[in-house]
């Protein structure tokens, strides 16, 4: 079945699979869009969101160099091409 659906696609069962993988895989995680927690946890989590801010040396130097913004296109090219 899966080599027919292949040659179907025009795809190596290599590719087809990979493909079938990926397009799962995005559904899977696109499923976990919710997220439920208990009362404890969410209070824990805007105690966090109103602490102040600190400075953070070593994300500020990660955050504004070139190589971010190399992977982050590198990481829009790959959705952009990815099948599916």
């Amino acid at each position: 079945m899966i080599r027919r659906a292949a040659e179907v696609e025009g795809a190596s069962i290599t590719e087809f699979t990979v493909a079938a993988a990926v397009s799962h895989s995005r559904e899977v995680l696109l499923d976990r869009r919710l997220l439920l927690i208990d009362d404890l946890a969410w209070a824990e989590f805007h105690a966090a969101q109103d602490r102040p801010v600190a400075a953070k040396p070593a994300l500020e130097k990660l955050f504004s160099g070139e190589r971010l913004m190399l992977l982050v296109k590198d990481a829009r090219r790959a959705m952009d091409n990815a099948p599916g």
